[in-house]
């Protein structure tokens, strides 16, 4: 299926869940939102803690991929995507799923959406060009600034919880992955080397660490660490305790009490 289609699916959908007296009606009080599988299309999920529910926040039949809340859970970024055509634009709704917009237009793939931590920001991985660069971009389209520039594919953004600075995975066409960071201003990023495969960073939330997967070789079990900003104190996480290894960290923010 061409992303032209997804898109018009995309769009049907959302009139759907409009006009239809039988499509889900929005999870408002969710505390999770993921994308998930419940028939064979990506779609945006939502879970509700307070009665451990799975439902949709759009209506079926819309492609949703790369969900990713707003820091204020008032919005909700996420990717329309053929990944085999290597084509897709990021979008960006209301929680409730009112609000649709797209905010990219470009002819390849953007996607990996994550906001700064105002909300005023997002950083995303694009293909705009014919490679893989980290940009930036305000919540409603504008103001797009590239900040990576590379023959070898960037991606995985993360921003630092003082909004200060972006991690990001670059993967080197001779081989491997190193983590790096930049400024959301622009500049040199500075490479994180370590030996063998890094990828996935987050923040730790007080922005004095980063998360994230490292892989000794290819074939070799993906299991967690943590290490400073600079690359220093480097520390096993998890590893032995999950025999199958791990991908995706991330840190769900504690209800109040």
């Amino acid at each position: 299926m061409e992303f032209q289609d997804l898109s018009r699916v995309l769009a049907l959908a959302v009139l759907a869940s409009c006009s239809d007296s039988t499509a889900p009606e929005p999870a408002t009080g969710s505390d999770l939102v993921f994308e998930g599988y419940l028939t064979s299309t990506p779609e945006l999920l939502a879970y509700d803690s307070s009665t451990a529910q799975v439902r949709r926040l759009l209506a079926l039949g819309a492609v949703v991929m790369d969900p990713e809340p707003s820091p204020d859970g008032s919005k909700i970024a996420f990717v329309v995507a053929n990944y085999t055509e290597g084509t897709g634009d990021i979008f960006i709704m209301s929680r409730d799923g009112t609000g649709v917009t797209q905010l990219t237009f470009d002819s390849e793939l953007d996607d990996q959406p994550t906001w700064s931590p105002d909300g005023t920001r997002i950083a995303y991985a694009s293909n705009e060009g014919g490679t893989f660069d980290i940009w930036t971009m305000n919540p409603n389209g504008s103001a797009k600034q590239r900040l990576s520039s590379s023959v070898d594919l960037d991606a995985e953004p993360a921003w630092s919880p003082d909004g200060t600075a972006i991690a990001f995975r670059r993967s080197f066409f001779g081989g491997g992955s190193d983590l790096f960071i930049v400024s959301p201003t622009g500049g040199e990023a500075r490479q994180l080397t370590l030996a063998g495969d890094q990828r996935l960073p987050v923040w730790t939330p007080d922005g004095a660490r980063l998360v994230f997967v490292s892989q000794t070789s290819v074939s070799a079990r993906p299991d967690l660490y943590s290490m400073t900003p600079v690359g220093g104190d480097v520390r096993p996480l998890v590893t032995d305790e999950v025999a199958g290894g791990c991908i995706n960290p991330a840190f769900l923010k504690r209800p109040i009490e």
